[in-house]
């Protein structure tokens, strides 16, 4: 055997014998925080898929990278030092993909690698640390990789057959074979750990369709709860904390003396429509074009309708030139034309009442109080549930010294038993339904299953809050009194809030994305 057909076998020995092995070990580390497979179809195209998918990357970087520097250069010292370097960048970057995606979700891209080198290549120590650890790693794979070199050479100096590419290409074609003929839901998730097979043609689907993430939210719950009350939510276009006082909002006010008044209470979005998602969906905004797509509905509307409820809502499409007063006019007449009808009918089902109001909440506070006696007038009111708040308060992106005062919006709910207080801890619009659901029905795991906040009568254990829209992620840090916002294009604002000290904790972006990635992957 001559030079370069030695040294060529002894790197595919190399690659497919030991690195190949060692990429899916390391690919062991996506599973972690995932449950097994539910099924043996799911576990077989785990297996085949795992197996498969990191033997197609050694194949592409021994014969792209390897291969043709041998080719070129066809030296023993050469193609020693080259093969464990690859192996070594390969296998590295296959543990810190592998890692990052455990822990946030996605995958290594442009994003994740800024914020990694802001806030750990640029420390010294860490920096340090990480270049301490390349050369132990490479002193340990160079000497075990000559004690390789010299067994090889001694006892196998005959080529390499090609039965690994054999033993790929049955692997990746049987998870393709799974994935194509039987895609359940084990296996959508499962494949999101394969971007290299599953972002190739062979997925054979339209662009909209390639690029469609999927939304994991339930679709049923557990609710053992025999009570179906009736609810009725009123939401004001934009609402800030300040405003629900007895001189300006007399009505509300009232009203909200005979309830729970929520006096730290926070929307979790910029904008109206943002507002009234989390408010319904008890999630981030920036899953909203996601749930569209997926045909996702709210966790809180798809009980209703598992209970039969009748679901009024007094939305409706108008021109542009209708404004605000007229809309919130038209909405009154409606609610009022089948409340008539309702108490006229007598029907047995429990009914959700949804009122938007697009006036500044101190125009519409006439407005609610129409709505509630009404409410009276035809005998609805008593077994009534009331919620009232805001989608936003209006100043998230506003004025560059933000004070926690203005992301707060009013919340008011007032229940059947007629209950009345304050309370004061934080709470949120990620708080709101999943509560109702507990509270009304009795439903089991509703926060974790379908929401990112926590029973209202709970204080945040965290010391920050998730703020999103669907192109912005913002961190609302009560620790160091810093907004930070990071756009789309990867820019990363802090604004000050009042008493601001310090210096804002970047550290809390990649907790805040491994947090509000939690519903693109299986938990």
């Amino acid at each position: 055997m001559n030079r370069k057909n030695f040294i060529l076998s002894w790197g595919r020995k190399l690659f497919f014998s030991i690195s190949w092995p060692v990429s899916v070990l390391l690919g062991l580390i996506y599973l972690r925080g995932y449950v097994a497979p539910k099924s043996a179809l799911e576990f077989l195209y785990l297996i085949t898929t795992l197996i498969g998918h990191f033997g197609l990357l050694n194949a592409l970087v021994y014969f792209f990278l390897f291969y043709p520097v041998v080719s070129l250069f066809p030296s023993y010292y050469m193609a020693r030092f080259w093969s464990l370097l690859l192996i070594i960048a390969l296998n590295l970057a296959v543990f810190i993909d592998a890692s990052i995606f455990s822990s946030y979700g996605i995958h290594f891209n442009k994003l994740i690698f800024e914020l990694y080198s802001e806030e750990g290549i640029r420390d010294g120590m860490t920096l340090k640390l990480i270049a301490g650890a390349f050369v132990i790693a490479g002193i340990m794979l160079w000497l075990r990789g000559e004690k390789i070199w010299r067994y090889m050479q001694t006892r196998f100096s005959n080529p390499i057959s090609n039965w690994y590419i054999v033993v790929m290409v049955l692997l990746v074609g049987a998870g393709q074979f799974i994935y194509h003929s039987h895609q359940t839901e084990g296996v959508r998730k499962f494949s999101h750990l394969f971007p290299l097979i599953h972002d190739l043609p062979l997925k054979q689907k339209s662009a909209e369709k390639k690029n469609q993430k999927s939304l994991l939210y339930p679709s049923s719950y557990t609710c053992s709860g025999t009570n179906n009350q009736n609810v009725i939510m009123i939401v004001f276009k934009e609402w800030e904390h300040s405003q629900l006082s007895k001189e300006l909002m007399p009505h509300t006010y009232h009203i909200a003396n005979h309830g729970m008044r929520y006096s730290s209470h926070h929307s979790a979005a910029s904008g109206f429509e943002e507002g009234l998602f989390t408010l319904m969906y008890s999630i981030p905004a920036n899953y909203r074009k996601t749930a569209e797509a997926n045909k996702t509905s709210p966790a809180f509307i798809s009980e209703l309708q598992k209970r039969n409820y009748q679901i009024v809502s007094t939305e409706a499409n108008y021109p542009v030139s209708v404004g605000p007063k007229e809309r919130d006019a038209a909405a009154l007449s409606r609610w009022k034309a089948w409340t008539i009808n309702q108490s006229q009918t007598k029907e047995a089902r429990p009914f959700f009442g949804f009122i938007k109001l697009e006036q500044h909440a101190l125009e519409a506070d006439s407005v609610v109080q129409e709505i509630i006696n009404d409410l009276k007038e035809q005998n609805l009111l008593q077994e009534a549930r009331i919620i009232i708040t805001g989608a936003y308060g209006g100043k998230i992106s506003g004025s560059k010294n933000i004070h926690p005062e203005e992301l707060k919006v009013p919340f008011v709910m007032i229940t059947p038993e007629r209950t009345h207080g304050e309370i004061k801890h934080f709470t949120s619009h990620y708080d709101v339904l999943p509560s109702v659901m507990e509270k009304m029905w009795n439903c089991k795991n509703t926060h974790a299953l379908a929401s990112f906040g926590k029973p209202l009568e709970e204080e945040l254990k965290k010391d920050w809050f998730l703020l999103s829209s669907e192109d912005n992620l913002g961190i609302l840090d009560f620790k160091s009194k810093f907004l930070t916002t990071i756009a789309s294009k990867n820019e990363i604002l802090d604004l000050p809030m009042a008493g601001a000290s310090g210096k804002p904790r970047h550290e809390l972006i990649l907790e805040a994305l491994k947090e509000i990635n939690k519903l693109y992957k299986l938990k």
